[in-house]
């Protein structure tokens, strides 16, 4: 049985009783004849003290020689000088681990362009948490042109993807949106809500009454204060054939027009029918 793979198997527990130091002795075997896996397993228990007494310098040592033959894992695991050549294989964690260096100067001097640049190829990929940070780059507007649509573009990628710190960054912007867009509400809604306000009234007429509609005469004003009125009649077909004419008339009262979560909010819809 290959020594790397009798390690796993003790490191893990898989098909055998669990034995750190047992994966310690099989994994050195290993990386010692130059197997790459084994050696960046050996430098996660030196790193983690399993199985062995914890140290850092043996951690690297074992990190070093698998990332010297390639191995992205133990790229990762040595920093900035390492997350490159994992970067640049497209492994998307480095690609964010890197964007994160940059943006804050750890091991490399800072750059917000840099950091835009990684954070966006892993982003790409559909890592969540550099979209997460990408959003919050076009946001502030550091290292890219601010744009607030960009920013709720990638903040709401990564919170599709449950990234609960990309929805409290959405939420926040929803509120700043409210505010900013309730103060500006009068100038928006008598263009932007006509047609909503017919189809709403439309929909809560087709809700109330029975069997097939079919709408003649329907008109919308503009009453001023976000509200319309709808008005008109609708033909209802009965089970029979038979057609019913009746008139119907609503008022529907908007709230907003969200930046971020998009649309009209109904504040209030008062619907008569006769």
């Amino acid at each position: 049985m290959p020594k790397t793979l009798l390690g796993l198997m003790y490191s893990t527990g898989q098909g055998i009783r669990q034995n750190d130091a047992e994966a310690v002795k099989w994994f050195r075997k290993a990386a010692e004849q130059g197997h790459t896996k084994a050696q960046f397993n050996l430098g996660v228990l030196y790193d983690k003290g399993q199985g062995v007494a914890q140290s850092s310098s043996e951690a690297e040592k074992w990190y070093t020689k698998a990332a010297e033959r390639g191995d992205v894992d133990a790229q990762t695991s040595l920093g900035p000088k390492w997350y490159r050549k994992a970067a640049e294989q497209g492994d998307a964690e480095a690609q964010y681990n890197l964007g994160l260096s940059y943006a804050n100067g750890h091991g490399v001097e800072q750059s917000d362009t840099e950091a835009v640049k990684w954070y966006r190829k892993a982003a790409e990929q559909g890592y969540a948490p550099a979209q997460n940070n990408l959003g919050r780059k076009y946001a502030e507007g550091e290292g890219v042109e601010q744009s607030d649509a960009e920013a709720v573009k990638w903040f709401r990628k990564a919170a599709e993807q449950g990234n609960e710190t990309a929805q409290r960054n959405l939420d926040r912007f929803d509120e700043f949106y409210k505010d900013k867009y309730e103060e500006n509400a009068g100038r928006n809604c008598s263009d932007k809500g006509s047609s909503i306000a017919t189809i709403k009234a439309i929909d809560s007429v087709k809700q109330t009454l029975p069997f097939n509609n079919e709408f003649v005469g329907v008109v919308t004003n503009y009453l001023g204060d976000c509200t319309h009125r709808v008005s008109g009649y609708v033909d209802s077909r009965l089970g029979n054939g038979m057609k019913v004419r009746r008139s119907f008339y609503a008022e529907v009262k908007y709230i907003r027009f969200s930046k971020v979560r998009g649309g009209w909010g109904v504040k209030d819809l008062k619907m008569s029918i006769q």
